[in-house]
């Protein structure tokens, strides 16, 4: 499954039709919240895990400026607060779903 069209809304929601039909849709609060990227999610290098320290909500963290196509397999997002590291593919978006439908599952 691969989105036909994504936009960002006033609302603060990001709207994604899907080429199975569907008519996803995620607020930039769950969107930024889950970014995948090391960052944000930490990591492990040579058996050390990384833990991100909790990060304060600073002015535009929750806000798009621009959105550009990985690959034919994802986004990445560029905030307002400058950050952009974290790559979401196709299927995480998907399961980041908060339409009435998938919510209801």
């Amino acid at each position: 499954m691969v989105p036909r069209c994504i936009k960002v809304s006033t609302r603060g929601i990001l709207s994604i039709s899907w080429n199975d039909g569907h008519e996803g849709e995620i607020t930039l609060n769950t969107l930024r919240t889950k970014c995948p990227c090391a960052e944000c999610r930490g990591e492990t290098i040579l058996w050390r895990k990384y833990t991100p320290l909790p990060q304060s909500d600073m002015p535009g963290k929750y806000d798009v400026l621009r959105m550009e196509p990985v690959g034919n397999y994802g986004i990445q997002f560029y905030w307002a607060d400058g950050h952009s590291a974290g790559i979401y593919t196709w299927n995480m978006l998907r399961e980041l779903c908060e339409c009435p439908l998938c919510k209801s599952k």
